[in-house]
């Protein structure tokens, strides 16, 4: 039987995705206010754009598993600094496309911001660990 930490450790990339999606649905239902003030449109509920950010979010949560591999983790550091890496740039990109869009483009931006700021963590922890271990033996 597994514990709790090991189903966390295994599925924790599941589990933030999967309480991002309500944020994105939510997100539908804020108002967009460039569209309202600028463009003088009252916009109906966004369904493409919250769908192609869940497909997205989907893909970023795909190539973060297939990077870190939670299922042979162990102290891998240089692991979470691929994924870093690959995320940094990525969160960056983000960043620069929030002009002007709507609320379901800063839900996504959030997930990149979590996502870059656990990675951060896991290699932090992990090289700290690992220099630990290394001591020891």
């Amino acid at each position: 039987m597994l514990r709790a930490g090991t189903y966390l450790r295994l599925y924790w990339i599941h589990a933030t995705w999967a309480l991002f999606v309500p944020l994105y649905l939510w997100s539908g239902t804020r108002p967009d206010r460039y569209m309202q003030d600028v463009m003088g449109v009252e916009p109906s509920y966004p369904r493409s754009a919250i769908a192609t950010a869940i497909a997205v979010t989907a893909v970023e949560a795909a190539v973060v598993y297939l990077v870190i591999r939670p299922r042979s983790y162990h102290r891998s550091w240089r692991r979470a600094l691929a994924a870093l890496l690959l995320f940094v740039p990525w969160l960056a990109l983000s960043t620069m496309t929030m002009m002007h869009n709507g609320p379901p483009v800063f839900v996504h931006l959030l997930w990149d911001l979590c996502v870059v700021l656990t990675l951060v963590g896991l290699c932090l922890s992990a090289a700290l660990q690992a220099l630990l271990h290394r001591g020891r033996g």
